[in-house]
């Protein structure tokens, strides 16, 4: 007889890779069942927590913890998707210093209204926003309410581009 085994599994997601990918790749060489705690964008690398059988329940009580987010942020341009895979719709020469960029994450901090990218997993009507947004239709996501408990400053990574670490209430 089989025992299942009920467990919590890291895995180091690749770039390039989907988080539901990921999940089936786990599902097919453990034969079983397994889900994941929240999707990473397909261009991002990093920790993907999954459940395997019944461990997946308990990831409602872990969704609202503190989670700890790297990254660059390019000045310059902006993107239809609002990231570096997407097409550049503007352009501007007014870029901030270094210093200008340093002083202004402590503004961050606190309780922040975001608008989530179209180009994002949230559900619309039980449609994927990426989906509706890749398709060509007109929607807007609601803004939500994140909680932002440190912004670091790692450094400049090439020009107009910075590093940071930002450390938050559930995800953002």
């Amino acid at each position: 007889m089989k025992r299942e085994v009920n467990a919590f599994l890291n895995i180091i997601k690749p770039e390039n890779m989907s988080s539901a990918f990921a999940v089936g790749i786990v599902k097919k060489r453990l034969k079983t069942n397994c889900g994941h705690m929240g999707t990473l964008d397909p261009m991002a690398s990093g920790v993907l927590p999954l459940g395997l059988n019944k461990a997946s329940r308990l990831f409602r009580y872990l969704l609202d913890k503190d989670k700890v987010y790297e990254a660059e942020l390019k000045f310059g341009e902006e993107r239809d998707t609002l990231d570096r895979t997407g097409v550049i719709t503007k352009t501007t020469t007014f870029l901030p210093s270094e210093s200008a960029v340093k002083e202004s994450l402590s503004s961050f901090i606190g309780d922040i209204s975001q608008i989530p990218p179209n180009y994002s997993a949230k559900c619309i009507d039980g449609k994927r926003g990426y989906e509706l947004a890749r398709s060509g239709k007109d929607f807007t996501l609601e803004p939500k309410i994140v909680t932002i408990n440190s912004i670091d400053y790692l450094g400049q990574t090439e020009e107009n581009t910075y590093k940071i670490r930002v450390s938050c209430k559930g995800g953002t």
